[in-house]
């Protein structure tokens, strides 16, 4: 074992760093009674993500991170799922502004109805419902994802006392013979000179021109502006929300879909234990012709109401470990003209425990 030493001596010629490991392991399971075309249909994850990574700083500005993400789900089918990289540089160019090149730090604070909270831990979403992302004439040789966990591109973060924010671009696939390419976009700002507005971008493109495909582009732009009040808890407040869908921008303009809506959602905590109610209404009401579509947010804000309550527990095991329970719930309405069914519920659960862990660091941090 003494000669693995000559591997990590190098390291020691930096002046900072660190050895680690990040790993979570998660059990999620989303359940719907109707409405699986409308909003998504039941799915269940039981996996847990291995991360060993080394991250050095040759200079006070510069930090270089290298890690293995090896993703194991708990099934009879096959023992090993996906092996992903974290591979990051990290520039400090002022005290308050930063540069990320590679894997993106992924704690994106978007509202739910841009981007799908399961982004937040599972590396690649399952798409079976084909109303999710319009690929049902492109060929996925290990199968229809969306992006998660892992994200790969360019990154800008800003933070001082009056205001936080960030700008992304996260590369997902190439244009191939098999599929079209596939990148998002987001720009997120909190806060304004101590005002607490929240501001939110968020761009996906589905298209290419390397090769020939039935449909040249797709896009989907995604905006929302809200007041928050953050004394009662992160991201609480009343948000208005606007989308623009683009099914085949070139040469089918008549099939984009314009949307509003509103959408408000409060935090309240009790101790170890979260409490959040939410309300979604769309201008579907007033208008049949607009539906809001968010491609990568979660699909049940794309129908005309929903609302609910989640609930969520947290509770610190020991330093660096945090074991999470978590209930996702509400009731939609699939349509404006159709009275609500019982079915129209969703009731998600999740089970999630996360480790962060040094095994040996040096320098001054």
């Amino acid at each position: 074992m003494r000669f693995w030493w000559f591997f990590f001596l190098p390291l020691g010629l930096f002046a900072r760093g660190e050895i680690g490991l990040y790993n979570q392991v998660y059990a999620y399971n989303g359940e719907n009674g109707t409405g699986w075309e409308e909003t998504r249909t039941t799915l269940t994850y039981f996996e847990n993500i291995f991360e060993p990574y080394v991250s050095v700083e040759p200079h006070e500005r510069v930090r270089f991170t290298f890690g293995v993400g090896v993703v194991v789900p708990f099934q009879q089918e096959y023992p090993l799922s996906d092996v992903f990289f974290r591979c990051q540089t990290r520039l400090t160019l002022t005290p308050f502004l930063w540069l990320y090149l590679g894997s993106l730090e992924k704690d994106h604070q978007f509202l739910e109805p841009m981007l799908d909270p399961l982004t937040e831990f599972v590396p690649r979403i399952r798409l079976i419902s084909l109303s999710q992302v319009p690929i049902d004439y492109e060929v996925f040789p290990k199968g229809r994802f969306s992006h998660g966990f892992y994200e790969y591109g360019a990154q800008l973060r800003w933070m001082d006392r009056w205001t936080k924010g960030e700008l992304y671009m996260n590369w997902q696939l190439a244009d191939t013979t098999n599929h079209r390419e596939r990148f998002d976009v987001g720009l997120i700002q909190e806060g304004i000179g101590g005002v607490p507005i929240y501001a939110a971008f968020h761009y996906w493109h589905n298209g290419g021109h390397e090769q020939e495909h039935v449909v040249g582009i797709t896009e989907n732009y995604v905006g929302s502006v809200g007041w928050e009040f953050p004394q009662i808890g992160k991201r609480s407040g009343i948000y208005y929300l606007v989308s623009y869908f683009l099914p085949d921008r070139d040469e089918r303009p008549e099939l984009n879909v314009f949307g509003q809506a509103l959408y408000t959602r409060w935090e309240f905590s009790l101790g170890n234990w979260k409490l959040i109610p939410h309300l979604f209404i769309t201008s579907s009401w007033l208008s049949e012709k607009e539906q809001f579509i968010s491609i990568e947010g979660d699909p049940f804000y794309r129908v005309p109401f929903y609302g609910g309550m989640n609930v969520r527990y947290e509770q610190p095991i020991a330093p660096g470990v945090v074991f999470q329970v978590g209930f996702v719930n509400g009731v939609f309405l699939l349509h404006t003209k159709e009275p609500y069914d019982w079915k129209m519920i969703r009731y998600d659960q999740l089970v999630r425990a996360e480790l962060r862990y040094v095994f040996a660091s040096w320098g001054e941090k």
